[in-house]
């Protein structure tokens, strides 16, 4: 049965290729999505990618600072994950994927 529900959501966790010195790292990062209609993703996507990101990731889970300490998901901390580029890559492939049902076996 399908459900129709409000405001529906789905968590992932995101690969995401992060630079270090000599080379990159891949890290999951656990994201809840929102889930858009194909117009609001169109309308998104018109407005810019800034827009895009916020609209359509709810929150980042099991984040941790330099020492491993645990970092709640506030606005300033999302705004500053997205504002990376190597996330925003992954986030994209994740949800589109997602999105369009064609999830990424490994």
């Amino acid at each position: 049965m399908f459900t129709v529900s409000r405001a529906p959501t789905f968590t992932h966790e995101v690969d995401i290729t992060v630079p270090v010195d000599g080379g990159s790292e891949r890290v999951k990062l656990k994201t809840r999505f929102r889930v858009k209609s194909l117009d609001e993703l169109a309308s998104l996507e018109r407005e810019g990618e800034t827009q895009l990101f916020a609209a359509v990731v709810d929150r980042f889970e099991d984040l941790a600072d330099d020492e491993g300490k645990p970092v709640d998901c506030t606005d300033k901390v999302k705004e500053q994950i997205l504002g990376y580029a190597f996330v925003r890559t992954g986030i994209r492939q994740a949800f589109m994927a997602a999105m369009l049902g064609a999830e990424r076996k490994n």
